[in-house]
């Protein structure tokens, strides 16, 4: 059972594009809604909770967060 990727730091457009091509693999059939987004200086944190078929025909349901950082 291949799983979207759960950990690491993806860094930069390359690592943007990397997480996205591993996840969509996992789950090519996801939707995403988006809760509260808090900003502060130089980061963004988004909640987020999403329902997916995997490749298996799997349904599964998952919340989440995701932590955006950028200096200039």
């Amino acid at each position: 059972l291949k799983r979207a990727p759960r950990d690491g730091v993806r860094r930069g457009r390359e690592g943007a594009r990397k997480f996205w091509a591993e996840y969509l693999d996992a789950f090519p059939d996801v939707k995403t809604t988006f809760g509260a987004v808090t900003e502060a200086e130089h980061r963004a944190v988004l909640e987020w909770h999403s329902v997916a078929t995997n490749k298996q025909g799997k349904r599964v349901e998952y919340d989440g967060c995701s932590v955006i950082e950028g200096h200039d």
